[in-house]
């Protein structure tokens, strides 16, 4: 059985986390009979709380700059879950180092990176994968309820207004034939 040895950076947001679990339960999905994957570092700024980190991935080093990591021997994997930004700076760091990728989207900013990161992947012969597998966070299906609550609620309490003299403003036709009226009234041109 082969065992990769994988650092999550980004560990405290909420891919990281998602990630953190991913690794240590797919074995219990899939078997470990084609090898298996253990975290040895989470990498987490120093303005986010190492303790919380802990908990997540026992016997895990924590680590606050990911330099750190891309430089250990001991480590086989970078899980890129930083904000979208340091992408392809770090992306291109581990690979130079010879360091497999998994990076969550997007790996670079412009297709001439992303065609760099590949050369130097094949280079090295890393692997890398971009993490497509969640093209759809839950939060947006909550905040589209949200905005949808919250215009039901406005849509209801606008004809219980006295008065509605706002309501046209929103009507294009209304609008333009109001200002045309107007100007009418005083001779604009």
């Amino acid at each position: 059985m082969s065992e990769v040895r994988v650092a999550v950076l980004g560990a405290s947001g909420w891919m990281g986390k998602v990630h953190t679990m991913a690794y240590q339960t797919f074995p219990h999905f899939f078997g470990v009979s084609d090898g298996t994957a253990r975290i040895v570092a989470l990498v987490e700024g120093p303005s986010k709380a190492a303790g919380d980190l802990s908990h997540r991935a026992p016997g895990a080093r924590i680590i606050q700059d990911w330099n750190l990591a891309v430089a250990d021997p001991d480590v086989d994997l970078i899980d890129i879950c930083l904000p979208d930004h340091l992408h392809y700076e770090v992306a291109k760091a581990a690979l130079l180092a010879g360091k497999h990728v998994y990076c969550e989207k997007p790996l670079a900013n412009t297709a001439a990176e992303a065609g760099e990161l590949a050369d130097i992947a094949r280079a090295k012969g890393a692997i890398t994968r971009v993490g497509h597998a969640f093209p759809r966070n839950p939060v947006h299906d909550l905040a589209k309820d949200i905005i949808r609550i919250r215009r039901n609620r406005r849509d209801q309490a606008v004809p219980r207004l006295p008065a509605r003299r706002h309501v046209w403003r929103s009507e294009r036709a209304l609008h333009v034939a109001r200002r045309w009226k107007a100007c009418a009234d005083r001779d604009c041109r």
